[in-house]
């Protein structure tokens, strides 16, 4: 049985056997069984890697592509790319130009321990002259990648938030323990014993083990400077005989490569969450690569004259410098400088074509130095270049120097338009960088990356059902600001993101440490945090270039999120901040960008007919500053909306009306909001004289970007008059076609563009949800359902699995976390559900000290009812049912009729319960505490039942008996390879052979072998196929004799090509 068609079988197993298949040039019938077996296929990741893999390739015009392309309608159609199903995409000519061939192709297999997948597969061919290619490799693999996330993330968790813990941390502790007690729990999970490893060609770097960063980083380190200095070489010939010359010609195409990397570095703990590294780095690459033509003069004494091209690069960087990390206080620190004062030839890279007369052909004994001579169009002077390449301002030095037979690329647009920097190009140039630190005013840099986060329960955490009117931009006083010039006032309680500008200017003039980075950004949090509740997250980047003239840079990307009467609201404000040299009196200088998104707001409470109610639209306000300070008025406004017409919900109606499961009609209300709903789009701009010109000369290369990609589907009006300083866009999807018309009016002039496509990574996000959930939504599940419902008869899990089930009053594990590990502690949790009158929830949450009792209408922690503003939970009531949103632990519950208990993504394949692995497969999703798997749904649930108050203790010892018996001698996940299971796959009975055959007075050599069966074996059937053979004269022993005496020579026989019918096994088994 062949490995992928073993279903016992590791899956990771069979789809690499897949792989190797595919590749394999199989026939029209493997591609067909292979297509139709991913609908009944019991591996829902081996399902649609196949199913992903054959729709990618069935678009390319490479030769697998033509069977794929012939069985892509017989697939199960695979989900949307995401993290949660492996797949495979196959990208043809991305990277083309008339010069160069690319393909590329990535593949993943999805992880059963978490979101960073298992493997990654990159395959990339890029192509060169004359057919010649070269192709990179690249497999990435972890074991243990995203157990070092949680312990990662779990560290900060605990360092954050060790203060808002219970006091009953030992009482919850003891009760935790207790149901793992009664459970019987095992883990049944083996480690890996790689944490990482790459395989770059035949090159493979491994890594053990590890426990944190530190160690992951010197583990790195010693890895790879073991394998250091490398050096390859990748060669290639074919040799040639044009019929018009006769003459041979030999083409060879070399790469040269080689890499080195060596450095050294200490780490000092400064205190419990904060390090100190000091490093020295150097690093140096380079790649040579030739591509020659030559041929043999016969009237030249055997010597070959040849031409070609030459394209070399190399980098080297020379650095040392300290590295800090403080865990604590989300702060980055980076410091660099040169080595030494030495001149440093940071890059150095040169292409050229010439001529080559080489001595005998194709080889000799002595061989003789070859003349070789450069081509040039120009005179190598005419398009010299000698300039700094960084602004003066930086104070730093490095000269760039150009020579070529064209004028100095000034961009990567123009470079790519007269050649591929890394392939042999028929021109000439030499290009050198190079770093003088002595002559640089600027002699180190340091880099400072702050991240500041904060939340507010706010005063109030009342939803408002999404069918109420939705309310306007300027009912959100605490995130809007009012557009007319700064002159009015705003709500009670609100901040114009103006004095946020100010806030983060106001200490222009002086040199900031990391500390007052984070000081102001505190500061400007707490001015913008949303009265009704939300959070304020923060990034800044701080540059400084310290020296005889220092200088430093800030950027700070600040939004706010937040709700209220029924939408959700958005404030995004960017500030780039340049200060003045230290000592001087100039001015510091800032541009600043708002943007506030006001969307509808949805919960999981929310109903389809609650939304075909509400107001849909989404708002969008902007403003760019620019100043001194971001005080006064904006320079640009805009604003615009995207909404969707009546024909768009008449649609959803139409559809909905429909007899069919939500569920596998994909009409559930997650699917709705994150699909492209929006079919109406309109932005209007103003600015004004004092729009700054680097802007204007932006926005006029974005119009001649698109005018010049839209060009056939544009149309203009150049006699149109519009007002100055002035823009508008309007735009409208045709439902039918799903394109656009867009109609751009501009001062002096109207643009039409007409069915215009736009990219999927654009469409996806025209919908109501938030983007960030929408691309959760699609790019982590892949579209697929995030929760686990519990009703009274059934249950459907995290991975879709339904069973029957009956609900009683003693309480059943839900959900259980459960690492053992110390540095993940703060992930461990039980979820308990059961069914008296009512559904009733218990979560307990060992590390936090909290006990959670929860029904319909209450929420009690450690007893008492839950007070405003608690950090960890949010507990919202409604008609239809409550919501409880735990902040920290990532998951949500849904109370109603029926539970729901949402996915955290944080722990996929790290659980376990009623509510299955979370681990991505459908099979083996009914796992019992002990680990073992079962097939008795009622057996399932009772083995995850512990006692309780309620519940009769007899009565469920009686039950469980069944359940004891089971586990004694139950199977358990297991899986057999192919070559224990099938031993017969192992045994090789075939052995190749070239096949002689005598006809008339020809004695026949077959060119290419046959297989025949060795002994104990027997043939499975009889092939007859056309063969090739070398025949040669049969000549009798005197007659050559006589031949070589007259001649005084060897005789040489004649060949006689022959194609022969020729009768061979299929396949050989065992007898």
């Amino acid at each position: 049985m062949p490995v992928f068609e073993n279903i016992g079988e590791n899956t990771e197993v069979r789809i690499a056997a897949f792989i190797a298949l595919s590749y394999m040039e199989p026939s029209i019938g493997w591609w067909t069984r292979v297509a139709v077996s991913t609908w009944h296929e019991p591996s829902s990741q081996v399902a649609n890697y196949v199913s992903a893999t054959i729709t990618a390739r069935a678009h390319g015009t490479s030769p697998v592509s033509k069977n794929a392309a012939r069985v892509v309608h017989l697939i199960k159609p695979p989900v949307t790319l995401s993290l949660s199903h492996s797949a495979s995409i196959f990208f043809q000519d991305i990277l083309s130009n008339c010069e160069v061939d690319a393909v590329l192709s990535i593949g993943w297999l999805t992880s059963a321990k978490g979101l960073f997948p298992s493997k990654v597969f990159l395959r990339l061919t890029m192509k060169a002259f004359f057919g010649f290619s070269e192709e990179t490799k690249a497999q990435i693999g972890q074991g243990e990648i995203n157990a070092l996330i949680r312990r990662l993330y779990g560290l900060l968790q605990i360092e954050s938030h060790k203060d808002a813990r219970g006091t009953e941390g030992e009482i919850v502790q003891e009760m935790f323990g207790e149901i793992l007690e009664q459970l019987g729990f095992a883990h049944t999970a083996t480690k890996s014993d790689l944490m990482i490893y790459l395989k770059l060609m035949d090159t493979v770097v491994a890594l053990p083990i590890l426990k944190d960063y530190t160690q992951v980083i010197q583990a790195a380190v010693t890895s790879v400077k073991d394998s250091f200095p490398h050096t390859g070489r990748e060669t290639d010939f074919s040799l040639v005989v044009p019929t018009d010359l006769g003459l041979p010609f030999i083409i060879e195409y070399t790469s040269d490569y080689s890499y080195w990397i060596d450095g050294t570095s200490t780490g000092t703990q400064l205190r419990p969450a904060k390090t100190k590294s000091t490093f020295t780095f150097i690093f140096e690459v380079s790649v040579d690569k030739t591509l020659l033509t030559k041929t043999l003069l016969p009237w030249s004494n055997k010597f070959a004259v040849g031409a070609g091209v030459h394209n070399a690069h190399a980098v080297i960087l020379p650095l040392k410098g300290y590295f800090v990390l403080d865990t604590q206080k989300h702060e980055i620190k980076l410091s660099i400088e040169a080595q030494h004062s030495s001149k440093v030839l940071l890059k150095n890279s040169h292409n050229f074509p010439y001529t080559v007369v080489t001595g005998p052909f194709p080889t000799a004994l002595h061989p003789q130095q070859s003349d070789y001579k450069k081509i040039r169009i120009t005179k190598e002077e005419t398009f010299q270049r000698h300039t700094q390449a960084l602004p003066d301002i930086y104070g730093i030095s490095v000269e760039s120097s150009w020579s070529g037979d064209f004028e100095f690329p000034l961009n990567l647009h123009s470079l790519s338009q007269d050649l591929d920097p890394f392939t042999p190009s028929y021109k000439s140039w030499d290009y050198r960088l190079e770093w003088d630190p002595q002559a640089s005013t600027t002699k180190s840099i340091t880099i400072t990356l702050t991240y500041v986060t904060s939340e507010s329960s706010g005063e109030s955490e009342e939803l408002v059902q999404v069918g109420q009117e939705t309310q306007g931009a300027a009912d959100f006083g605490d995130f809007s600001q009012v557009s007319n010039g700064g002159e009015q006032e705003f709500q009670e309680g609100s901040r114009d993101f103006q004095e946020i500008g100010d806030l983060e200017l106001e200490t222009f003039g002086q040199q900031q440490q990391q500390t007052n980075y984070r000081q102001r950004i505190e500061k400007l949090q707490e001015e913008v945090m949303p009265i009704s509740g939300g959070y304020v997250k923060s990034i800044s980047i701080g540059l400084d270039l310290q020296g005889s003239t220092s200088r430093s840079y800030e950027t700070v990307l600040t939004w706010a999120v937040g709700s209220s009467a029924g939408q959700h609201s958005t404030k995004i404000h960017f500030t780039i901040i340049s200060n003045p040299p230290e000592g001087t009196f100039e001015d510091p200088h800032a541009i600043c960008f708002d943007v506030l998104v006001l969307k509808p707001k949805f919960t999981p409470l929310t109903t389809v007919e609650d939304l075909l109610t509400s107001n849909l639209q989404t708002i969008i306000e902007a403003q760019i500053y620019d100043g001194v300070s971001c005080k006064g008025s904006p320079v640009l406004e805009g604003q615009g909306y995207l909404d969707a017409s009546e024909a768009v919900i008449n649609h959803l109606k139409e559809e909905l009306a429909k007899e069919c499961d939500p569920d596998t009609s994909h009409l559930r209300l997650i699917d709705i909001i994150t699909s492209s709903l929006y079919d109406h789009a309109n932005f209007k701009a103003q600015w004004t004289e004092d729009y700054p010109l680097v802007l204007r000369n932006l926005s006029n290369h974005l119009n001649d970007y698109f005018e010049g990609i839209l060009f056939p589907l544009v149309s203009y009006d150049h006699t149109a008059t519009n007002p100055e300083h002035a823009r508008e866009i309007d735009a409208t999807k045709t439902l039918d076609t799903n394109h656009w018309t867009i109609r751009d009016v501009r001062p002096h002039l109207v643009a039409v563009t007409h069915d215009l496509k736009l990219p999927a990574l654009i469409e996806e996000f025209l919908g109501p949800a938030q983007m960030y959930k929408t691309f959760i939504y699609n790019y982590i599940q892949g579209r697929t359902p995030s929760k686990c419902n519990i009703e009274t008869t059934k249950v459907r899990t995290y991975d879709g699995v339904s069973f029957p089930y009956q609900a009683d009053s003693c309480w059943v594990t839900a959900v259980l976390s459960h690492s053992g590990a110390e540095e993940t502690q703060s992930y461990d949790y039980v979820i308990s559900v059961r069914f008296t009158e009512e559904w009733e929830v218990r979560v307990l949450w060992p590390w936090a000290g909290f006990n959670y009792d929860i029904t319909k209408s209450v929420l009690l922690v450690n007893g008492e009812e839950l007070k405003k503003g608690d950090k960890f939970v949010n507990f919202i009531q409604q008609e239809t049912g409550s919501l409880v949103i735990f902040k920290r632990l990532g998951f949500l519950i849904v109370i109603s009729d029926k539970l729901t208990i949402g996915k955290p993504n944080e722990l996929i394949g790290n659980i376990n319960g009623l509510c299955g692995r979370l681990d991505g497969e459908k099979r083996h999703d009914l796992v019992g505490p002990t680990g073992c798997i079962f097939t008795n749904p009622s057996l399932f649930a009772l083995s995850w039942t512990t006692q309780g108050e309620g519940c009769s203790l007899f009565s469920l010892r009686s039950k469980k008996r069944g359940v004891t018996q089971y586990q004694e001698a139950c199977p358990r996940e297991d899986y057999i390879p192919t070559a224990v299971s099938h031993p017969n796959v192992v045994y090789d009975c075939t052995q190749w052979e070239y096949k002689e055959r005598t006809v008339g007075n020809l004695i026949c050599d077959a060119i290419e072998p046959t297989p025949s069966c060795k002994p104990n074996c027997k043939k499975t059937m009889d092939i007859s196929k056309d063969l090739n053979y070398d025949c040669k004269k049969l000549v009798s022993t005197q007659t050559e004799a006589y031949c070589q005496q007259s001649q005084g020579r060897n005789l040489t026989r004649e060949c006689h090509p022959h194609t022969l019918l020729t009768t061979y096994p299929a396949s050989c088994v065992p007898q």
